[in-house]
């Protein structure tokens, strides 16, 4: 179960100055939870292609923090938040915090985005396995906390624009630019108010985004899944190789035209 006391991550990031989503029924989970920090722990489950041990082609070293180096071309991974590893066990810890309404939004968001860390490197896995192996980029993510709040019952619905603002941020040990981008996340209704929400960031809470919509906002049903998900999937590998070739350059020429010219590439 996640830990609730008053000096947690999960009070601290979204509870503090929202007095409209913490309430009495938050107060009482804390006093009942048990005092300890979240932790990640990977264990070993399932082999993901990795750029472990040498440098690659693009001449970068292993971009995971928790790559083996005894395992040059796969990684195992499967990485545990406070005990929580799948889906179905995230469900079953946002049940047993004793949490409603906005309250409970707010705690499914924070455990997606804790479990989370975003990477372009795994595109192809569904949603669940995403979630197991604690990485992945934002349909992904998305659509794993959508499994979370049917799960508990709360209308959630995904969305998506093609054109939205997104801050700079580390994705696989490599720097990425403030940049427009496409991007997926839910919209979550609880009684008649609905509020965006998105597991992209431990800095958001129902109602509050790192991002901004610069386009129209538009529904991700079903038929558009596969095909918005083959075009994330091109368009990661495709970002990932600029961000490597960038890396390289400004390693050849840190401070001449190339490293200019990758940093534009970035963008």
């Amino acid at each position: 179960m996640l830990p609730l006391r008053g000096s947690s991550w999960l009070h601290k990031a979204v509870f503090a100055g929202t007095p409209d989503v913490k309430g009495p029924a938050w107060e009482a989970a804390m006093r009942r939870a048990p005092i300890h920090q979240p932790r990640r722990d990977t264990h070993v489950e399932e082999t993901l292609p990795s750029p472990c041990g040498e440098r690659d082609s693009f001449g970068c070293r292993p971009l995971h923090p928790d790559a083996s180096p005894s395992a040059p071309f796969t990684e195992r991974r499967r990485v545990s938040l406070d005990g929580i590893t799948t889906i179905a066990e995230a469900i079953a810890a946002c049940r047993q915090s004793g949490l409603q309404g906005w309250e409970l939004v707010a705690y499914a968001q924070q455990l997606a985005a804790r479990k989370f860390t975003y990477s372009r490197l795994n595109p192809w896995d569904t949603p669940a396995r995403a979630f197991v192996r604690g990485r992945g980029y934002c349909q992904q993510q998305a659509l794993a906390l959508q499994k979370i709040y049917d799960g508990l019952g709360i209308p959630a619905r995904s969305v998506f624009a093609r054109r939205c603002t997104v801050p700079a941020k580390m994705v696989d040990g490599m720097p990425s630019t403030a940049r427009v981008s496409g991007h997926v996340w839910l919209r979550v209704k609880i009684g008649d108010e609905e509020r965006d929400v998105c597991p992209g960031s431990t800095e958001n809470a129902p109602g509050v985004t790192q991002f901004e919509v610069v386009s129209q906002v538009r529904p991700l049903t079903p038929l558009l899944r596969p095909f918005t998900h083959l075009g994330s999937v091109i368009e990661n590998i495709r970002r990932d190789a600029e961000a490597r070739w960038a890396i390289k350059r400004r390693a050849d020429d840190p401070s001449g035209d190339d490293a200019r010219s990758a940093s534009k590439i970035m963008r």
